[in-house]
């Protein structure tokens, strides 16, 4: 596979400047948490890659595409947040999200493999899924969340669709009686905070569905991949817990 990590994590996000310092320090350590997803999501993909060999089925074959996709949103996410464009980050989220929903599905069922190679399948069949799975186990409280996240977020793609208002604060400074337009990004901790939370927030889910589908294929290719993960989920869950102001 190409594209590894062969240099370092801000080498990856173009026009790093001091606004991406800035913003850089004001997610604390999601910083460290997004490379350590990223290098995991990669990692999975590698050895999905090796164990589906010279003839992929159908499985491999989708969760490699669903994935790669995935990881390329995360990795744009991180990108626009750490330069400030947060007003062109908000369309990529609601794109993360169907990109992890369409990851379990084609991992968890290989007709929906072969339907996403084939006509596809639409993300919110796939997050029903997720919920009625989720429901199905017990973890109503998860199920609940995944949903809830989804209403939200949809809610946020329609707005967005449409820039008005709410792009105002993230594109005009306004002072002294003039309003100058801000192009190229700023600074915001505020918003560099919320919005790498809710896109790790999907990459949780992303490498969650890799670590319950594909363990075979990790633990052969990449034994250490499930400890590392594991820990990882631990770091995130300490950042996600954090004030806002303090992360």
């Amino acid at each position: 596979m190409t594209n590894e990590f062969e240099t370092t994590f801000e080498a990856l996000v173009a026009g790093w400047n001091a606004t991406a310092d800035a913003n850089r320090a004001s997610v604390g350590q999601g910083w460290e948490v997004a490379e350590v997803f990223a290098r995991l999501h990669f990692r999975a993909l590698k050895a999905i890659s090796r164990s589906a060999g010279a003839h992929p089925d159908d499985t491999h074959t989708a969760g490699l595409l669903a994935g790669t996709h995935s990881l390329n949103l995360l990795l744009g996410i991180v990108d626009l947040v750490m330069r400030g464009q947060h007003d062109v980050a908000g369309h990529l989220l609601r794109g993360v999200m169907d990109a992890q929903s369409l990851l379990f599905a084609v991992l968890a069922d290989p007709t929906d493999a072969s339907e996403y190679l084939g006509r596809g399948i639409k993300a919110s069949d796939a997050r029903m899924k997720i919920v009625q799975t989720l429901r199905g186990a017990g973890a109503h409280a998860e199920a609940d969340d995944v949903n809830d996240r989804f209403l939200t977020e949809y809610g946020a793609a329609n707005t967005l669709a449409h820039a008005g208002a709410v792009h105002a604060e993230k594109v005009l400074e306004r002072s002294d009686g003039s309003i100058t337009p801000i192009v190229g990004g700023r600074a915001d901790a505020r918003e560099s905070v919320l919005m790498l939370a809710a896109a790790l927030d999907q990459e949780f889910w992303a490498l969650t569905w890799f670590a319950q589908f594909q363990r075979p294929s990790l633990d052969e290719y990449d034994e250490p991949w499930s400890d590392d993960f594991e820990r990882a989920r631990t770091q995130f869950a300490e950042w996600r817990a954090l004030p806002d102001e303090v992360r």
